[in-house]
């Protein structure tokens, strides 16, 4: 469903696309990380995802939606800064951010 998203044109505009993934990420983020449940990358491959994100124009879109299920980690008791999971997915972030600016 997120591929379909992101594939498509924007015809209701950037901000509707955008919103949506953020309330995708954040729903996401509540049913798995929230809950210490961890999101498997047969599933979801996140990293891939950013990756992806990153060599097409879609960057901003994947990174919002990644951040969003990310935040959900403050409400788990697994998934905090020191997770390896968070960690590899934070680390590629920040690549992407040092590599921007």
């Amino acid at each position: 469903m997120l591929n379909q998203v992101l594939s498509q044109r924007p015809q209701q505009g950037v901000s509707f696309i955008k919103q949506y993934l953020i309330q995708l990420g954040q729903f996401l983020g509540l049913l798995t990380v929230a809950n210490n449940r961890p999101i498997y990358a047969k599933e979801l491959d996140i990293k891939q995802l950013l990756v992806e994100g990153f060599t097409s124009e879609k960057m901003k879109y994947v990174v919002t939606f990644v951040c969003r299920i990310l935040k959900e980690c403050q409400k788990s008791t697994i998934f905090k800064n020191q997770n390896p999971w968070v960690k590899a997915n934070l680390d590629i972030l920040k690549e992407i951010y040092l590599i921007i600016s």
